[in-house]
């Protein structure tokens, strides 16, 4: 049996790696299709919703919009590491650590927390693909060990659960597609319940920062999303400023 978020690197070969990426897919997309979902906000046409689960007190969130970009678009655009530039506001820089196959890599990244909390970092696998004959995809992710990502001073190592987005093409416009985005995440350390599930409900409108960049690409272009990568920069290591560490601190990697 393979638990999602608890594969490591000595037993983390590709076999392994492609049974949970199946799995963390199946959860996604499952996720994303259930009418449990309780709608606490809606902003610039997308909507936020909360699911509470009986066994953990982290509630799951999602995030729901249109997006002017096919699932095929999308793909790519997750594919491209530096669009984590364009849908995270708490993304400060991260790395490519390995790649396992052409759909699936192993990323370090670090993110910044609101004041007098340590900043987070991550290691997870990633996987982006087309799904459903191609009128679907996923881009899900999930925490493993790896070697070469150990904890890092000045962060708290965290947990991604289950987590990703879920896309597909529009019933009525092919040229747009239902975007789905899934956050389950435990930060691990002292942080209050009600602050992470605050913040979780906030990463929800990652979906409106990717629908706004694609209705930028769109005008640019005249009208056609032909172009839907970010950058040049690819897989490479992403830097901006990162923020000053927090009362917080002294539990980083613990």
């Amino acid at each position: 049996t393979i638990t999602v978020g608890e594969i490591k690197r000595e037993t983390m070969d590709k076999g392994v790696v492609l049974a949970a990426m199946e799995e963390q897919k199946r959860l996604i997309v499952e996720l994303c299709e259930s009418g449990e979902w309780k709608s606490i906000k809606t902003k610039g046409g997308v909507d936020a919703s909360i699911l509470y689960d009986p066994a953990s007190p982290i509630c799951k969130c999602l995030g729901k919009g249109e997006v002017m970009a096919t699932p095929a678009e999308l793909v790519e655009f997750f594919a491209d590491f530096s669009c984590m530039k364009i849908t995270d506001a708490m993304f400060i820089s991260g790395d490519a650590v390995e790649r396992v196959d052409h759909h699936t890599v192993i990323y370090h990244g670090r993110f910044q927390c609101p004041p007098l909390i340590t900043n987070r970092d991550f290691c997870w696998a990633n996987s982006d693909c087309l799904i459903r004959d191609g009128d679907a995809g996923v881009s899900v992710g999930w925490s493993v060990e790896h070697p070469e990502c150990p904890p890092e001073s000045g962060f708290v190592r965290a947990q991604m659960m289950s987590s990703g987005y879920y896309f597909k093409r529009h019933d009525s416009d092919p040229s747009l597609s239902t975007l789905y985005y899934v956050v389950h995440v435990d930060p691990k350390g002292w942080i209050p319940t009600w602050v992470i599930n605050l913040v979780a409900a906030d990463q929800a409108f990652n979906v409106l920062r990717i629908k706004e960049h694609f209705e930028k690409l769109r005008q640019g272009a005249g009208g056609s999303s032909s172009s839907s990568q970010p950058s040049s920069e690819g897989t490479a290591a992403l830097e901006q400023d990162p923020a000053s560490q927090d009362a917080d601190q002294g539990k980083a990697g613990k």
